[in-house]
């Protein structure tokens, strides 16, 4: 009988620690003894106390970053150039793009601005100023091939990239 009411307080004490609800549009990584085991969507969820840990909790969502970049035109016209990205982690691919997404960059914004500006900056000296403002649209889906291409091996989908305003020094 003793043995059964210990049984009983264990599943009591331990159950609220292996039960979690991982909200719509998120995906949570879980670790085993500090080793990366699954990635687990929306929905109850199971964990073993004490052995796994939740590592991590990734916005699937769409999210947006807005950069100021200087380039030169053919024609020897320095412009600035406001870019807005808008980015996700990855859904697809092996290993996962939400495990590349937490596990391999610190900073994955700075990593993408840097990618922006080198792209952009290979791109404008192609153009003349006139140009740069009547081909901004060929000029922003050329750098967004550029970065997605790049990102892809981060975990994260390059959705689009904007050239929201061009101005002149």
């Amino acid at each position: 009988m003793t043995g059964l009411a210990i049984i009983i307080v264990l599943l009591v004490l331990l159950l609220p620690q292996a039960l979690f609800i991982v909200p719509q549009q998120n995906v949570y990584i879980i670790e085993r003894l500090g080793k990366f085991n699954r990635t687990v969507g929306a929905g109850l969820n199971l964990k073993i106390p004490f052995f796994e840990t939740i590592a991590a909790k990734v916005d699937m969502r769409t999210r947006q970053e807005q950069f100021g970049i200087d380039a030169k035109t053919r024609d020897n016209v320095t412009v600035t150039m406001a870019i807005a990205a808008q980015y996700q982690p990855a859904s697809q691919g092996q290993p996962s793009g939400v495990w590349r997404s937490y596990y391999m960059l610190a900073n994955p914004t700075a990593q993408m601005r840097s990618y922006l500006i080198d792209a952009l900056r290979s791109s404008v000296p192609q153009y003349t100023l006139d140009e740069v403002f009547d081909k901004k649209d060929a000029i922003a889906s050329d750098v967004n091939q550029t970065v997605s291409g790049l990102m892809v091996a981060y975990g994260y989908d390059v959705v689009s990239t904007l050239i929201t305003s061009i101005d002149l020094p």
